[in-house]
């Protein structure tokens, strides 16, 4: 992530939404240039991780900036703040005080910093400032065990029908020593922090009191109390239900319907029915220099499946840079209907699509045929029409990432590509290319691909 710096004042991110404050570029948060770059790549781990590896790098990150800083601030822009928490929108205030840390005026442990950030920087532009305090609040004498949890639930490892399965149970603190764990809708059973390490030990397949044990034990150990048979059944169909994968898939459609949201004038998220149960995911980025796309496939009633590279990256480039030339003719794009009228009239050899504007550099023709159809899309109402070039290959770290965390990834990338030119080699040849006019987005309300001659 990159954001632009002046010593002592406000620094903005790509999106115009957040804000970061900090009084010196020190430790992990460090200064390149004119940018302030905080790098969040985690250093080469060894050991196992549990789970909380990301959350103590990044309490590292935090805590090394704090000590030779002294307070950090992420908050939601708000018009004429002027620097001020006084009628700021919503924020996050980290500071630190002799040897004590603080956040938003709460005392707070520091391996607490990396989770707290964390769990409230991807939603900091949806949530009310009470619910930040609130989550705040819960992170300060909890142990890391449960940090972890209360942002990614607990994995839980159990047997059903001689079938291993795995369930994601929510958590909740109800004091600084206790936690209540959900077995299912309506049923919370209490724990001792202390005993809940060891359960969330055996979710992360280590070996000890609590692995593979069945619901009904792990109930009556922390409640004294015997289940009823229709207990049972409720609680084994709630655990089926809530499996990872099932909802790895629920938690990638929430993603992707909550990016748009978080930038509304940045990205557009559209589903456009391709053959039989797959349905084509398309999300269109403005960036800081061009405008990109990010494709993927979701299949109707089944699992999201998780990987590296599920997802396809172009850059789009309006049709409004071009006009459309075929044999000894040139017409200037000004609809969609403009170019299927050219297609028609220029039969198979197609047509030859030109750049129109001196401003516009790093790009000159592109044959456009009807066998390559399918990289055009274009809203019929309004006429607004982009291509695809590419495809960009962006690839993930782990091998494990649900789709919508890759498109998560890939738009936060594009968001601020002016930043990712220098850090992600292949968009590097892009830096050079300047395009005049670029993708209206509010132009765009249903979006579809060419498909057809008509």
């Amino acid at each position: 992530m990159s954001v632009g710096h002046t010593r002592g004042c406000s620094v903005t991110t790509s999106t115009n939404r957040i804000e970061f404050y900090l009084t010196s570029p020190t430790g992990r948060f460090y200064s390149k240039g004119y940018a302030t770059i905080i790098n969040l790549d985690q250093t080469k781990i060894t050991s196992q991780d549990d789970g909380t590896n990301a959350s103590k790098y990044m309490s590292r990150v935090i805590n090394s900036t704090l000590k030779h800083g002294g307070w950090i601030t992420i908050r939601v822009h708000a018009e004429g703040s002027h620097g001020s928490l006084r009628g700021m929108g919503n924020y996050i205030h980290f500071f630190r005080i002799g040897n004590e840390t603080y956040c938003n005026a709460f005392k707070i442990k520091g391996y607490t910093t990396g989770p707290i950030f964390l769990g409230l920087i991807s939603t900091l532009g949806i949530k009310t400032q009470k619910e930040v305090d609130r989550y705040v609040e819960k992170c300060m004498n909890s142990v890391p065990e449960v940090l972890a949890c209360l942002t990614n639930n607990l994995k839980y490892n159990f047997y059903h029908e001689g079938s291993h399965e795995t369930s994601l149970l929510k958590i909740d603190t109800i004091s600084d020593t206790e936690v209540a764990i959900q077995l299912y809708e309506g049923c919370w059973i209490p724990m001792k922090q202390t005993t809940f390490r060891t359960l969330y030990s055996a979710g992360s397949d280590r070996v000890n009191k609590f692995t593979s044990i069945s619901p009904e034990e792990l109930h009556f150990i922390c409640t004294k109390e015997h289940l009823t048979d229709v207990q049972i059944k409720l609680m084994y169909a709630y655990l089926l239900q809530n499996t990872s994968s099932k909802l790895v898939t629920e938690r990638s459609l929430e993603l992707l319907n909550d990016l748009p949201k978080m930038f509304p004038n940045r990205i557009k998220k559209f589903l456009i029915p391709k053959s039989g149960d797959e349905d084509i995911v398309i999300m269109v980025v403005s960036g800081n220099s061009l405008d990109w796309a990010i494709t993927g496939v979701i299949r109707k009633g089944r699992n999201i499946t998780s990987g590296r590279q599920n997802v396809s990256s172009y850059q789009c480039i309006s049709l409004k840079n071009f006009d459309i030339a075929w044999g000894d003719n040139r017409v200037e794009f000004d609809s969609f209907k403009t170019l299927k009228r050219c297609l028609r009239r220029a039969g198979e050899e197609g047509v030859t699509l030109i750049t129109n504007d001196d401003e516009t550099k790093g790009i000159s023709t592109f044959n456009y045929r009807e066998r390559n159809r399918n990289n055009l899309y274009y809203d019929e109402e309004t006429g607004e029409a982009f291509l695809l070039t590419g495809s960009i290959c962006i690839d993930q770290r782990n091998s494990d990432v649900s789709l919508g965390d890759q498109f998560a990834s890939r738009a936060m990338a594009m968001l601020n590509d002016t930043a990712s030119f220098e850090r992600v080699s292949t968009m590097r040849t892009y830096k050079s290319r300047k395009i005049a006019k670029r993708v209206d987005l509010n132009a765009l309300s249903k979006l579809q691909f060419h498909t057809s001659k008509k």
